[in-house]
């Protein structure tokens, strides 16, 4: 499964063309927190506090239309023939930065 990458699959979100899929419920919070950030709401209407995490557990699928999320398993996202992206986390080491680290050590020998 691909991975999330908010730049490329965000208009697809929020346009009902993909869905994303958490394994956790802690990457659940931390995706809805991002959406809640963003402006966006349940289709309902309501705040993003609750990640309906229990219906679906680790099966959880989010998708966007207009500002508004839904939420279903990812069955139901690839019966419907919807694309099924993972989210990893926002914190992954992927995301920091890949500058070299020196000890001090490593500098006073140098001098």
């Amino acid at each position: 499964m691909e991975s999330l990458n908010i730049k490329k699959h965000w208009n697809k979100f929020n346009n009902e063309s993909l869905a994303v899929h958490c394994e956790s419920e802690d990457l659940a919070k931390e995706f809805l927190k991002y959406c809640q950030d963003k402006g966006m709401r349940w289709h309902g209407g309501g705040v993003l506090l609750d990640t309906q995490w229990e219906e679906h557990k680790e099966k959880t699928c989010y998708w966007g239309n207009r500002n508004y999320i839904s939420y279903s398993s990812i069955d139901y996202c690839q019966e419907l023939n919807t694309k099924v992206v993972g989210f990893e986390g926002f914190n992954q080491d992927k995301y920091k930065s890949k500058i070299p680290t020196i000890t001090t050590k490593e500098i006073f020998d140098a001098i």
